[in-house]
């Protein structure tokens, strides 16, 4: 009898080409699975701003994904000065030194905070009073924020105070 025609070398065959696809359709649905985790625990910033009509007026961000925002980078650049996780006495002079009134406060973000599912955030806070007259300065300042996922996929958005 020949050896392709032995039973016993048919089955063997048939046993290995079935372990292999087996071991494919099992990366595969590995490689699916690790996909999804990331996903479920993307983060998502989002930065808006209320009206002049509400008091105080002021500008937040948002985490609107699934999982936590790690903050890794924070900018602000007013006029020409930009300024790394800014502290609120720093920004308080960089303001005044741009001739922008009415500023009442900011969040002191560093690079170990980290803004939960659906939480928000204020990061700038003014008068709304003696916004009208710094308004169109306001407007120019320009945000950049980088951040990551638990994961460590890193994201950014950057926005200026008209876009928000």
């Amino acid at each position: 009898m020949d050896i392709q025609q032995k039973p016993e070398t048919v089955i063997a065959i048939s046993s290995v080409a079935i372990a292999f696809c087996a071991l494919g359709v099992s990366l595969w649905q590995m490689s699916v699975q690790r996909r999804h985790n990331r996903l479920t625990v993307r983060p998502l910033i989002h930065a808006t701003r209320n009206s002049l009509s509400h008091i105080p007026f002021r500008w937040s961000i948002s985490n609107v994904g699934a999982g936590p925002a790690i903050i890794t980078k924070y900018r602000l650049t007013i006029g020409s000065q930009s300024i790394d996780f800014p502290s609120n006495k720093l920004l308080t002079s960089v303001l005044e030194a741009e001739g922008i009134k009415g500023y009442k406060g900011s969040l002191a973000l560093d690079s170990k905070t980290y803004i939960k599912a659906g939480e928000e955030m204020r990061l700038l806070e003014f008068d709304s009073a003696l916004v009208p007259a710094s308004l169109e300065k306001i407007e120019k300042i320009l945000w950049e924020i980088e951040y990551e996922s638990l994961y460590r996929e890193k994201e950014s958005i950057k926005f200026t105070g008209k876009d928000a």
